[in-house]
């Protein structure tokens, strides 16, 4: 059987993982409605392009007290069957392939008379680190109400002084509300036929788009490793899970500073027939759908060199984002150094 993309997430201070093909998109914690009479593990609702879509508080559905919430935390929207729902967390970090051979079930269900686990259902071993790997269909809610609640038939929210995080400043609350209010608009082609799924990274300052079908996961740099006489553009290699990966700054192909040698940024693996090489970002924003009739052309000031390299320009909060041609790039003459034997 072959390996299995996961997401990696934190929620208060538990590494759990979740398979990759459940996860629709990350989102910044907004502003969340509560609900009267909905089970305790479920925060509220939002309004997600029109949709309304259950927020489920992971701590309380695991039985612990809830958390404050904070403006660093994140919400993964998953596609679950026919419905959609949110779940709050601390972090998202990376998304990995893990071998089957890997994951196993979790050790609490094999002590006699224990009641096995219901959400965290198997482990696995990622490098030195052992994750809890949630079973998505049985974080479900109710199936009556989560119908309710995707067909836009929402209960009648609490009063207004039910806030979802009543410790929040007024600074925090206006970010969240601000959050709620930009997620509201509407998309045209509700069912992403058509779409592309695009990594949004940061080089510089800049907002970066890359087509997903050649990224095979992303991860952070770790115990960096120099190569003597190789061109500038090659920071070094690492071990990702035991196979040694070379890392390249692509800032040159961008007509960007280079960033230097260092260890506080994320690779990104990307894979082009028998070709695998990391590639270094400063940040992994998000994953998106983008339209290809959204792209823009290319600014005139773009230099015909470069224009191999970049498909256009699009729109990403507010600001201007960069789509690479992800493919044009890992061809490109030069970019990885063969090793000599």
């Amino acid at each position: 059987m072959a390996s299995q993309s996961y997401l990696i997430f934190s929620s208060s201070g538990l590494q759990l993982a979740l398979e990759a093909a459940v996860v629709r998109e990350i989102i910044r914690l907004p502003e969340i409605t509560p609900l009267a009479e909905t089970p305790p593990y479920l925060t509220g609702v939002i309004n997600l392009r029109g949709h309304i879509i259950p927020v489920m508080d992971l701590n309380r559905r695991f039985g612990r007290p809830p958390p404050r919430y904070r403006l660093t935390d994140s919400i993964i929207v998953l596609a679950l069957e026919d419905l959609r729902l949110g779940l709050i967390v601390n972090a998202v970090h990376e998304v990995i392939c893990i071998a089957p051979e890997d994951i196993d079930a979790s050790p609490s269900s094999r002590f006699p008379g224990a009641r096995p686990p219901q959400f965290a259902t198997r482990v696995a071993k990622v490098g030195g680190n052992i994750l809890m790997v949630l079973n998505h269909l049985n974080l479900l809610p109710d199936n009556a109400l989560a119908q309710e609640l995707e067909e836009g038939e929402a209960p009648e929210p609490m009063a207004s002084s039910s806030y979802f995080c009543p410790d929040a400043s007024p600074e925090e609350r206006a970010v969240f509300h601000q959050r709620a209010v930009s997620l509201r608009p509407a998309l045209v082609e509700e069912d992403f036929t058509g779409l592309s799924p695009t990594a949004v990274v940061g080089l510089n300052g800049e907002y970066f788009g890359v087509d997903l079908e050649l990224v095979r996961e992303f991860a952070a740099i770790r115990h960096l490793i120099l190569i003597p006489c190789c061109p500038d553009h090659i920071v070094g290699n690492m071990n990702l899970r035991g196979n040694i990966l070379t890392l390249v700054d692509i800032r040159n192909w961008l007509d960007l500073p280079g960033a230097g040698l260092r260890e506080a940024g994320q690779v990104m693996v990307a894979a082009l027939g028998e070709l695998s090489v990391g590639i270094v970002v400063d940040q992994v924003f998000d994953i998106i759908y983008l339209n290809p009739a959204d792209l823009d052309p290319l600014p005139t000031a773009i230099r015909k060199a470069n224009e191999p390299y970049l498909q256009g320009t699009a729109l990403y909060g507010g600001k201007v984002m960069t789509v690479l041609n992800l493919a044009n790039l890992l061809s490109s003459e030069g970019l990885v150094v063969a090793e000599e034997p």
